[in-house]
């Protein structure tokens, strides 16, 4: 039994370095985007299957995720954090409109159930990103 279970271990370690070309998520990128004691944030997830973390807006930062590569954003309407709508830019000068729909008040924060995320791309397409996120604060200790 025990030559057995070795096997499966060993041929399932093995499939996993036969597919290197697999991209596999940055599940730590999230880790990184906390709030300090006090400090508000929102945290935006893409709406489909995946739920990839897409963006994190706090006072101290603002960060669009594409492809597991860190993106930071500038905000050009200087919006309430609470607004749902917000626009941002990166640096080079490529423009971000985010619409939250549907909001929720939860406990400890607002959720919305709906929105998206629109941007042109370099050869002017519209790429509208349908998401969800939370809005929280950090309480005091």
């Amino acid at each position: 039994m025990r030559l057995y279970f070795l096997s499966l271990v060993l041929f399932l370690s093995a499939c996993e370095t036969l597919s290197p070309n697999i991209e596999k998520p940055n599940e730590n990128i999230m880790a990184g985007k906390t709030l300090a004691p006090g400090e508000c944030g929102l945290y935006v997830w893409t709406a489909d299957a995946a739920k990839t973390f897409t963006l994190f807006a706090s006072p101290s930062e603002i960060s669009y995720f594409e492809k597991s590569v860190e993106i930071l954003l500038t905000e050009t309407n200087n919006a309430n954090p609470q607004s749902t709508i917000r626009n941002f830019t990166d640096e080079t000068g490529k423009i971000f409109n985010l619409t939250l729909l549907s909001p929720e008040n939860i406990e400890g924060g607002i959720r919305y159930k709906a929105g998206r995320l629109t941007s042109l791309s370099s050869d002017g397409w519209e790429k509208v990103v349908p998401i969800v996120g939370f809005y929280a604060c950090q309480p005091l200790l």
